[in-house]
């Protein structure tokens, strides 16, 4: 997983709208295509690792930190879909993609995407949506939903700062990547580096959570009548994060009003697809982008 570290290396800081955002940028003059790619919670940019050069082939990328995740700046208000949609605009405008974008987004910020195709429908060519969040909240989103669960959870980020109850607070971030993961092996070298990268900004876990309040699945549900815009959904059928009934719900409520929206159920891979099994997505990207250039 070099890469996923080398694409995260490659990213700068930038002041967008008053906050540190890190992002990264890759202009292609003359490109039909202008991508905006949108990371899961806890995730980062470096997760599109794969992504990114593969899209780079087709047109200009674009993929930041959301504020309080990877190295972005935490806000102090509300962190719900309408502020990351409102937030991912401004990071296009800041950078100058104002025409036609291709917003895809990865779990959380598949929910996010959604949410820039139904409020900023006139800024948005196509949406795809990879491993996306669906319709009821699933388990572990209700979990991080109750009460009290941001101090438990800040509790699990501070047994990463104390050396005797180190490895305890290493196991219970293995465990909470497995449903990340599986079916697929759990890339562990790569977890310690997620796990470490929460243990120096504790900020990254409370924005985590906070960023559940509310149920954003209700909202996606709401709004799903509102977005015309075609969508691709992508999703493991073996996800064990979220169940690919629950992205179909949704689907179903999009692709009422978005007749040209696909869903692809993939038969291998789960709820980190688009980094553990590229060579199942890209064909699928592929096919999308050929069937929307117009």
């Amino acid at each position: 997983m070099a890469e996923v570290e080398s694409t995260l290396a490659s990213a700068s800081l930038f002041t967008i709208g008053g906050r540190s955002i890190r992002a990264l940028h890759l202009p292609k003059p003359g490109a039909k295509r202008r991508f905006l790619l949108l990371h899961g919670n806890p995730s980062h940019l470096g997760h599109f690792a794969w992504t990114i050069p593969f899209l780079a082939q087709h047109g200009e990328v674009l993929a930041f930190d959301f504020p309080g995740f990877g190295g972005s700046e935490a806000p102090s208000g509300p962190l719900d879909l309408d502020f990351y949609a409102d937030v991912s605009i401004a990071v296009a405008d800041h950078f100058g993609l104002r025409g036609p974008l291709d917003v895809i987004g990865q779990s959380h910020g598949g929910a996010v995407a959604q949410t820039i195709l139904a409020r900023h429908g006139g800024r948005a060519r196509t949406g795809v949506a990879l491993s996306t969040m669906g319709y009821p909240a699933h388990a572990s989103m209700m979990l991080a939903m109750m009460p009290g669960v941001e101090t438990m959870a800040m509790l699990g980020v501070w047994t990463l700062s104390v050396p005797m109850l180190r490895p305890f607070g290493d196991l219970i971030g293995t465990v909470e990547a497995w449903a990340s993961f599986a079916p697929d092996p759990i890339p562990q070298a790569l977890v310690d580096k997620e796990i470490d990268r929460i243990a120096q900004r504790p900020e990254i876990q409370r924005s985590s959570v906070r960023s559940n309040h509310g149920d954003p699945t209700q909202q996606l549900w709401e709004q799903a009548p509102q977005i015309r815009a075609p969508m691709l959904f992508l999703h493991a059928v073996q996800d064990r994060l979220v169940p690919v009934a629950n992205a179909r719900q949704i689907f179903d409520r999009i692709h009422a009003h978005s007749p040209r929206s696909q869903f692809v159920g993939l038969e291998e891979g789960g709820h980190m697809v688009h980094l553990m099994r590229p060579e199942l997505v890209h064909p699928e990207l592929e096919r999308w982008l050929d069937l929307t250039l117009d």
